[in-house]
This record gives structure tokens, sequence and C-alpha cells, in this order.
């Protein structure tokens, strides 16, 4: 039983993560977030045959390009988004089970990678709709090309590689510069450690040969992006985070902000705003030296992200780099495992600039766990370890990396179920229209904004948080305003609200269709 498990362990893991998906799928039922909104609308846009309002420089598209054909077939969008990561989570196991068959990892330490990522699959395909597991199974998919041996001298896997990386930006923007960066350094790499006679020219070749396929497959889409936004970007995701964290103030001027297009639901179908194109963290001396801040805080604080992958995640990296200057270690500068490494170090830093998650470095788990099977295979030859001290210390390594899926699995069973909810209370009081609220942080605002996708409604956020009764009476005027949302935490903030001015001016009033939430008609 166990030799199958460990001869057929891809097909059988990819079958185990399948069946879990299906039988866990009620528990995760009403997993939403508001970058699902974004993703969601894009698709909807597509097929209403709106292909122009589908076009968005935030929201990376291959996600919602694929969920459009199940959509056409009467799929709701949320679902259709679930169904795609459940195929993806299959087809990721398949292309990491070819990936680590680049390292030299045997039948059975094989077999503990694949079965290892199963939990961890389920608890990335469940945490978000459109997070980054789409990224995984391309990134994976690119991986398996550039650690081949042959990937040097062979022109078909550098184009491969390319057209493989044009996916995973259309996956996520991110991919773009990190695809331009890690592909040069990688062919570098192999130019400094190549026996080659000709390999500067190889060198030269494969940078053109590659990065000009990837500029070349990408133009339609950069094109369109430049049409659309007026300047020539491939993603407005970065002049976006920079603002945002750099920028002191705004130069928006209204109170609310409106939705990008008339019958868009919210602002978060595409936040970006004309005058963010202005602004880069070169704006100005103060602007460089806060984004300098920035980098140095992130670096600062980055550690927790890390961890949650596994404890072992930066030892395991530091172990590899500690290798490639050991010289009894005795391990071949071009061996893949080192690539692995070059991989882990590049992946962090675009996001350090700005802002850091959990999720955008998900491809740490996958490469340091293959790394770290490699360092205790590489530690059991050196210090000649019995076969029971081995077995231990893979036992405690994949542990580790399954502290962090199980426990996000376990929090996130049968949460996300208040936006629903709300948006039926709605629906059954037929409150559709435009849409306000007076909440007060992040966790009730993302509440309100989802529930009003749900239900249909446009809902129209705030641009800032200082503001008076007045100028919110004049915003919710010029701006045509349906209903009110007041959520209060106290009865002392609900008598407050009671007796100011918005409460009085309502035509109909709603208490409490939600714990703690009244609607208030205002025309």
């Amino acid at each position: 039983m166990i030799k199958k498990l460990i001869k057929y362990a891809t097909p059988i893991s990819a079958f185990i993560f399948l069946v879990l998906f299906v039988l866990l799928f009620p528990l995760y039922k009403y997993v939403f977030d508001p970058d699902s909104i974004g993703y969601s609308a894009i698709t909807e846009r597509i097929v209403a045959g709106e292909y122009f309002k589908s076009i968005n420089g935030l929201w990376s598209p291959l996600s919602s390009w694929l969920a459009v054909p199940l959509v056409k077939l009467g799929v709701d969008t949320i679902f259709a988004f679930k169904c795609i990561n459940g195929l993806v989570g299959v087809l990721l196991l398949m292309s990491v089970s070819k990936l680590i068959s680049k390292f030299n990892i045997s039948g059975s330490l094989k077999a503990v990678i694949l079965y290892t990522c199963i939990p961890i699959f389920l608890s990335y395909c469940f945490y978000e709709l459109c997070a980054d597991f789409l990224l995984l199974f391309f990134f994976t998919l690119y991986l398996i090309q550039v650690c081949s041996e042959d990937f040097y001298e062979n022109k078909k896997r550098q184009l491969f590689a390319a057209i493989i990386a044009v996916l995973a930006y259309f996956s996520k923007a991110y991919f773009f510069p990190f695809f331009l960066l890690h592909f040069s350094v990688v062919n570098l790499y192999h130019y400094k450690y190549s026996f080659l006679n000709r390999k500067i020219k190889t060198l030269i070749q494969n940078l053109i040969l590659g990065i000009g396929c990837f500029l070349l497959l990408s133009s339609p889409w950069l094109y369109a992006l430049t049409n659309k936004y007026h300047f020539f970007t491939y993603s407005t995701t970065g002049k976006y985070n920079a603002y945002m964290h750099l920028h002191p103030g705004t130069e928006y001027t209204k109170l609310l902000l409106s939705p990008p297009y008339a019958d868009s639901y919210n602002s978060w179908e595409d936040p970006f705003l004309p005058f963010m194109q202005q602004f880069s963290p070169l704006s100005s001396f103060t602007t460089f030296v806060a984004q300098i801040k920035l980098l140095l805080y992130n670096l600062l604080h980055s550690i927790p992200f890390f961890i949650e992958i596994s404890i072992f995640c930066l030892p395991i990296i530091s172990g590899i780099i500690f290798l490639w200057f050991l010289k009894k270690a005795n391990i071949s500068k071009r061996n893949n495992i080192f690539i692995c490494c070059i991989t882990a170090l590049l992946l962090p830093m675009g996001y350090l600039l700005f802002h850091l998650e959990t999720r955008f470095i998900w491809m740490l788990s996958i490469l340091c766990l293959i790394m770290g099977v490699f360092l205790i295979i590489a530690a059991t030859k050196y210090f000649q370890f019995p076969q029971k001290r081995k077995t231990i210390l893979i036992a405690i390594l994949t542990i580790s990396f399954l502290i962090g899926p199980l426990s996000s699995l376990y929090t996130g069973a049968n949460s996300g179920k208040s936006p629903y909810v709300i948006a039926e209370a709605l629906k059954q009081n037929n409150i559709k229209g435009k849409v306000a609220a007076n909440y007060t942080n992040l966790d009730q605002y993302t509440e309100l904004l989802m529930s009003n996708v749900i239900a249909k409604n446009q809902f129209y956020g705030y641009s800032r948080i200082d503001f008076t009764s007045k100028e919110l009476l004049d915003a919710l005027k010029e701006f045509d305003i349906d209903y009110y949302y007041f959520v209060y935490s106290t009865e002392k903030e609900k008598e407050i609200f009671l007796s100011g001015d918005i409460y009085k001016n309502a035509i109909r009033v709603f208490s409490d269709i939600y714990p703690r939430l009244i609607v208030v008609k205002l025309k």
C-alpha cells in the first residue's frame, strides 16, 4: 500500500485534493473579499459585451477571463471563481510534481512534499476568490522550464518560459517586472557557470529571445491599458500603491468616491484615479525619503509573513545560501537548488517597497519545502544521520508548513456569512439604489461593501475620514444618495444618530434590519 502511495503520489494527491475540495466546499461557501469585486466586475463586463469597461489596470484579467465561459453557461460569478480554484489546485499539484523532479529528490520524499501540499493548497484556494492561487500554477510551470538541465542552451525552453510568463503576468501584474528581473538573473547565473564556447553570444540571444517574446505577446494588453488610461503602463497597481502609501493628502476634493462608471457597484471596481498618474516615489525628495522609510519598515516587519509560511522558511533560505559558500558541500554551482534560492530571494523584493502579505509569497511554501528537503538530504549525507533521525527531521519540516494552512482552514470555516445575511435583508426590504454608510473601521467597510455588491446596490465610500456632518449632508445630496446606513456599537451612538439631521430628513427608517444596523431612506 505504501509503495503505491509513493509510486502514484501525483495522481493520488490530485484526487485527494479534489475530493477534499468538494467535501469542504460547504464550509467555505461564503468566501468573498473586496478584491473579488473587481475581478467579478471584469467577468460580468465581458459577458455583457462591454469590452472596453472590462479593461482594468488594477485587477489582472486571467481569472476573470477563465470565469467568462462558466458565467455564460448560467453559473453564478462567485461560484465560477471557486470552481476555477478547485481545478487550479489539481493542476498545481501535477506541476509541482514535475518541478520536484528537477531536484533529484527520491520518490518517497517527493510523495511527502506532494501530500504536504494538499492542505496547503486547500487553504490557499479557500482563502480568497482570486488571490495569488492561479499565479502559483503558472509560476510553477515557469520554474519547470527555468530549472531544466538544458535551459540555457535550449532556445525552445527560453521561449516556453517567456510564453508561460505572459500567462503568469495576466494572472498577477507583479510578474511583469519580476520576470524581466528573474529571467535576466537566471540567464546570467547560467552564463557564469556554463561551459559553452560561445556563452556570451548565448546569453545575449536568450535575453533578446525571451524578453522579446514576452513583450511581444504582452503588447496587445499593454496597448489596451495605455489606450484606456492614456499613459504607457503594464499595470496601474504600482502607481496606485505608491499614491496610497506615500502621498500626503489627496487631490480628490469630493467627500464620496464615485464608481468608475454609471452602472458600477462601487469605486473598488477600478479605484485608480487620473491624478495618481503624476505621482511616483521620485516625485520629490520628501517622497523619496518616505519611500526609503517605508522600505526599511517593511523589511523589519516582514518576518511574520515568512513565519506564516513556515517557522523554518528564512532559516531554509539561509541554509541554501550557506551551502553556496561551503566549499566542502561538494554541490555543483549549477544545481537547481540555487535557482530555487534566487527565486525565493527575488520574489518579495518589489512588494517590500509598499506592502507585503503572506499570499504574495505563497510560492515560498513550494520552494522552501523543496529546499528544506534538499537540506535534510545534504545534512544526512554530510553528518551520516541514521534513517530514523532523517525521518524525524522530515516530519518536523512538513509539520511546520502545515501549521499556518490548517489554522487558516480552521478559522475560515463558516466565516464570511454576514455580508450575505445583510444582502438578503436589503433585498427583502426592497432597499435598492445608491447607498452610503458611516463605517468607522476597515471591517465594517468591507462588510457593507460586499453586502451591497451581492445586493446589486451602488456603494459610495469616503475619500477621507475627517469631515463634518454638514459636509456629509451636502455630499449625500450632491451624489443623489438613496439610502444611508448607520452602524452603531453602543446605544449612546444610536441616540445621537436618531437626533441628527440625517435621521430627521429621512422619509423612511428600517430599524435594525441587521444587528446594530439602521437604514434610512433619503428620497
